[in-house]
């Protein structure tokens, strides 16, 4: 769900959103995916039953609630498994496997339920099939719906994204609507038009003053530092957190050759490590921004894969 300290760090663009209210006349992309877990995180027990009636009717009328208040919707939806994501999804599988053998041995019914939320190819279809028959359009991205969100919004095919994975962020994404509330609509947005004539502060946040002097492609590399998904190992850069990271960008700048040298200068300090593992975990770091910065989104208007 994004790198730790990447909403902190960016809080200086933040500011409060009445979505109903304050984004009347705009179109918005909304991550479905998102939204359908916490659905079926509620209504997990008619899930785990194969009856996923009340997860779209509870979806539809979310979005019938934007439709009412004027704002137009734009639901993209997670494609195929991305190859660079499997650590990460084997680990939450694991996660998955433990909490339902514990639930199982206490003997916890809801436990249970709450551990094994998961979303079905027969569930999604049902959602895409109610859109589909009340003629609202979506989208399926290739691969992750991060990616193809941000490209949405920077042609200009929507005004901001509605998401609560901070790897919107990371993608430099213009404006990120996250913490939403359905019930009131109130929300907070991440505007990176802020930027524009603010100045760097030694009170900000380093990631802030590091957008400011490098633009957005600093934040793919503050996660390949950090931690994220595409990490290879739960713990991402071994010892390198959002801190060390921002000391290390605050030196190299987007410089990546220097940012390894700078990251295995660190990582040897740590005497935790043997050379092999260094090494693995500087192939890493290339790995990952690779899968921020190359990722496949289809190009709607040119009607051919980007």
């Amino acid at each position: 769900m994004g790198a730790p300290g990447a909403k902190t760090g960016l809080r200086p663009l933040a500011r409060p959103v009445d979505v109903y209210n304050d984004l009347a006349d705009r179109k918005i992309a909304v991550d479905a995916s998102i939204i359908l877990y916490k659905l079926a995180y509620v209504y997990r027990k008619q899930c785990d039953q194969g009856d996923y009636t009340a997860v779209v009717r509870t979806f539809w009328r979310r979005i019938c609630r934007f439709l009412a208040a004027g704002v137009s919707v734009l639901p993209v939806f997670d494609g195929a498994a991305l190859e660079g994501k499997a650590s990460e999804l084997d680990r939450r599988h694991q996660r998955r496997c433990r909490a339902v053998a514990a639930a199982m041995k206490a003997k916890d019914d809801d436990a249970l339920l709450k551990a094994g939320v998961t979303l079905p190819d027969e569930l999604i279809s049902a959602v895409q099939a109610k859109c589909y028959e009340e003629g609202l359009g979506f989208l399926v991205a290739p691969y992750e719906a991060d990616p193809q969100l941000a490209h949405e919004l920077r042609c200009g095919h929507v005004w901001a994204v509605l998401s609560e994975d901070s790897d919107l962020l990371i993608h430099g994404a213009g404006r990120v609507i996250m913490d939403f509330v359905p019930s009131t609509g109130m929300a907070v947005m991440y505007d990176f038009s802020l930027l524009e004539g603010s100045v760097a502060s030694e009170r900000a946040h380093g990631l802030f003053n590091r957008l400011k002097q490098h633009g957005t492609a600093t934040l793919c590399r503050f996660a390949a530092l950090n931690r994220c998904d595409y990490h290879r190992h739960q713990s991402g850069m071994l010892g390198i957190g959002p801190a060390k990271a921002n000391e290390i960008l605050e030196t190299c700048g987007i410089d990546d050759a220097a940012i390894k040298d700078a990251l295995m200068a660190k990582l040897e300090r740590q005497n935790k490590l043997t050379g092999p593992e260094i090494d693995a975990l500087l192939c890493d770091y290339d790995r990952v921004l690779d899968c921020y910065l190359h990722q496949v989104i289809y190009s709607i208007r040119a009607l051919v894969v980007a």
